[in-house]
């Protein structure tokens, strides 16, 4: 190195800076008790997340195919689709999110299984697939829940895979009793195609909810071939809520931690055919 070169061409961003001021753990020496620590660390929320959530009648075969083995569908296949904004995480950063859970039962119980979900930030993305089994991927995502209305666009590989536009629709206002955001546990599958069954993955994703009101969701989604939401047939009006709700694991808001328990197994070969739509 020259006298005259810099001593690195690295600085601390302010971004970075903030983050590590957030997430003490950061801030020290590599070691598997600071990789324990940040994970397992006392506070593991999102405070005041707004999300924007509709059920929406999805078309039978599309969603069985969606769906891994072992979880049936119920008689009318319905998808929970969503747009939420996390200003305030245990991670340490806001991000945004969109996402399909398909509703399901697994022996006898309901539940959610997140077929599709992006986010826009990639520490979000890699704990919520390697952790977590969510099948996320990269995408631009624009909202404003702002006024009266609420709006959101998810583009990803040139497409608007994703488009809401919502306003009231003359139900009572800031419910703060009406259904929860995701009302059943979320059963993922975790692992990369091989030779061995996939595993399910289990959570319970509880809630307290600030405010709710009643909106008329109008869901709109190009064809795209890495992410075919149009297949499912989400494409119309819809009942919405906008919540503003902390998720906190487990419990009541405060409590520690994210509980994820094995829930079972399911095929390989079911992997196999669906990961290029979890991965492309």
């Amino acid at each position: 190195m020259s006298p005259s070169s810099p001593a690195s061409p690295y600085r601390p961003t302010t971004a970075a800076t903030a983050l590590a001021a957030s997430l003490e753990g950061l801030k020290q020496p590599w070691s598997v008790a600071r990789t324990r620590g940040i994970l397992l660390q006392q506070r593991w929320t999102w405070d005041r997340a707004q999300v924007v959530v509709a059920e929406v009648a999805v078309r039978p075969a599309v969603a069985r195919s969606w769906l891994p083995p072992a979880l049936e569908l119920p008689g009318t296949p319905v998808a929970s689709v969503f747009v939420a904004d996390y200003p305030d995480t245990a991670m340490g950063f806001a991000y945004r999110e969109a996402g399909v859970l398909l509703h399901a039962r697994l022996r006898g119980a309901p539940v959610l299984h997140c077929a599709w979900m992006v986010v826009d930030d990639d520490t979000a993305l890699i704990l919520g697939r390697e952790l977590l089994g969510f099948p996320k991927k990269l995408a631009t995502i624009d909202l404003d829940f702002a006024g009266p209305r609420a709006r959101a666009s998810v583009v990803r590989r040139g497409a608007e895979v994703l488009a809401f536009d919502a306003g009231p629709d003359g139900s009572p206002a800031a419910r703060a009793d009406d259904p929860r955001a995701f009302p059943h546990p979320i059963v993922n599958v975790r692992g990369i195609p091989g030779v061995a069954p996939a595993v399910l993955l289990g959570m319970r994703p509880n809630e307290r909810c600030h405010s709710s009101r009643r909106l008329r969701l109008t869901i709109g989604s190009e064809p795209s071939a890495c992410d075919p939401l149009a297949d499912l047939g989400l494409a119309g009006e819809h009942a919405a809520r906008h919540l503003v709700v902390d998720l906190a694991h487990p419990g009541a808001p405060g409590a520690t931690r994210v509980p994820a328990w094995p829930a079972g197994l399911t095929s390989p070969a079911w992997l196999w055919k669906a990961y290029p739509f979890r991965a492309w």
